[in-house]
């Protein structure tokens, strides 16, 4: 009875968030989040369906900012299950363009490729703006590095 199995584990994760989104921010809460988010990606690797923790999963892993391995697994359940959520996945683009402006560049990267890699289609125009921006200021980087020659007047 894998379907049993499944539905029972996916209920206990769905408990074990809703107290950790109420648990905030704190310190000690850090590395349950990071434990649960890791039960979670499992399940999704087995082939266990985990797009109705869609919501939860996003609002538990808001709240660590800083944490690079939770947002690794926070984007990979996003992009994963983007398309099967449509509608749901428009409300972590706030989430993304936030990260875009982080000032650790791994958050940065991270977050420009989580959202180029989300397949959905009222996305595009976040995208290409997002892509835009990101590469006007590699290349103002670029020039900026640059001797600038000035013509003699």
């Amino acid at each position: 009875m894998p379907g049993e199995k499944s539905r029972g584990e996916i209920g206990e994760i769905r408990t074990q968030l809703n107290a950790l989104s109420a648990s905030g921010s704190r310190p000690e809460a850090a590395a349950a989040k990071k434990e649960l988010f890791k039960k979670v990606i499992n399940c999704m690797t087995i082939g266990i369906d985990m797009s109705s923790l869609f919501m939860l999963v996003m609002t538990a892993g808001m709240s660590n900012a800083e944490d690079v391995v939770l947002k690794k697994m926070l984007y990979l359940f996003i992009c994963t299950y983007a398309q099967s959520n449509p509608d749901l996945t428009l409300l972590t683009i706030n989430l993304l363009n936030k990260d875009c402006k982080d000032q650790d560049p791994t958050i940065r990267g991270l977050a420009l490729r989580s959202l180029c890699s989300l397949r959905v289609a009222n996305l595009i125009e976040y995208i290409v703006s997002m892509y835009a921006r990101f590469m006007a200021l590699v290349h103002l980087k670029h020039q900026l590095r640059m001797p600038i020659d000035r013509p003699d007047t």
